[in-house]
Parts: structure tokens; C-alpha cells; sequence
């Protein structure tokens, strides 16, 4: 462990344990919420960095659940990480800042941060209540996206057998109208 990493290693644990990647400047800061995601430690594996380049680095090394960073960095923003993560549904993220402004919360759900924290006293006491929420969030997303990925690959195989067979078929909407037929019914 290098010295501007802190680690909360999990207890044993029956399930999975999950990881979050804390992302802070501000030593301080960063054992605040290190010290309070303690009551976690049976559920999640806390690794920290002080900087976004070393935390692009633990990325892929420790495959994290959910990165919280701090909004502003010395070398980069918590923002990057959506632009990393956009799409992929690789991890949730959380963006925690000491400047609470409305129009960059905004910004950042809208890119897809699952929340915006204002540093606080009571902020800090509530992470863990906060990570628990976020994660249940960031589960039923993914479910759901996996199920549209489903979806959507039953639909690519239906049009593929409806489009390449030779026997007749038609589909008929509400009012008994055929709304779609194969090519060998549109021939016939």
C-alpha cells in the first residue's frame, strides 16, 4: 500500500464484497469518510486516492463498484469519471464536493452521477447510508439495462427468423390489419 492510500479491508463476509474507489485531496476529508464507512466493512472494500491519475490507475486494477470523487482535483474533476464510465455501466459514481452549485449538480446527474454531495459534518456521517442507497440504485440500473440488452437481442433473432424463412407469416395489429409480413408472405 502506498502512503497516500488508506484501505478498509472487509470483515468476513457470507456475500459479495463490493469495492469503492474514494477519490480525495483533502486528507482530512478523506479520513472522515474513511472512518465513517467503517460500520461498512462487511459489505465493501474501501481503496482511496489522493488524485485522479492514481485513480484511473486503481480503475482497472481493482474493478471498483462505485468511485467517489471529490468534484475538483489537482490534476483533473470528478466529472471524468461519467465521461470514463458513460455508457459502459462499468461502475456508479457518486461526485462529493466542498462548492455545492446547483448548475454543475445538474451537469453531473445529467451525465450520470447517481448523486451530488455537498462536504459536510452531516454529510460525511450519512455515506454510508448514502453508498447503501446508491448501490441498491445502481443494481436495479444495471438489471435493467441488462434486460433491455435482452430484449433487444430476442427482438434481433425474431426479425432474423421472421425476415429468412419461407413459410408465410404475418402479424395482425389490434384491429386484425397485418401491421408486419415476411418477405415470403409479401411475394405471395
Amino acid at each position: 500500500m502506498h502512503n497516500d492510500e488508506r484501505s478498509i479491508k472487509p470483515k468476513q463476509s457470507s456475500g459479495e464484497v463490493k469495492t469503492i474507489l474514494l477519490v480525495e485531496d483533502d486528507g482530512l476529508h478523506l479520513e472522515l469518510m474513511v472512518r465513517s464507512l467503517t460500520v461498512l466493512a462487511d459489505e465493501f472494500r474501501v481503496v482511496t486516492a489522493l488524485n485522479f491519475r492514481k485513480a484511473q490507475g486503481l480503475i482497472n486494477e481493482i474493478k471498483p463498484h462505485m468511485v467517489i470523487s471529490d468534484l475538483q482535483l489537482p490534476d483533473g474533476s470528478g466529472l471524468d469519471f461519467l465521461s470514463h464510465n458513460h455508457n459502459s455501466y462499468e461502475f456508479a459514481v457518486v461526485v462529493i464536493t466542498s462548492q455545492g452549485n446547483e448548475d454543475t449538480a445538474v451537469q453531473a446527474m445529467k451525465a450520470g452521477a447517481l448523486d451530488y454531495i455537498v462536504k459536510s459534518e452531516q454529510a460525511f456521517n450519512e455515506l454510508p447510508r448514502i453508498i447503501v442507497r446508491t448501490m441498491r440504485e445502481w443494481e436495479t440500473r444495471c438489471q435493467r439495462n441488462e434486460a433491455l440488452q435482452a430484449l433487444f437481442r430476442s427482438e434481433e433473432r425474431f426479425r432474423a427468423i421472421f425476415e429468412s424463412t419461407t413459410d408465410l407469416m404475418g402479424i395482425k395489429d389490434s384491429q386484425l390489419v397485418y401491421s408486419h409480413v415476411n418477405p415470403a408472405m409479401a411475394e405471395l
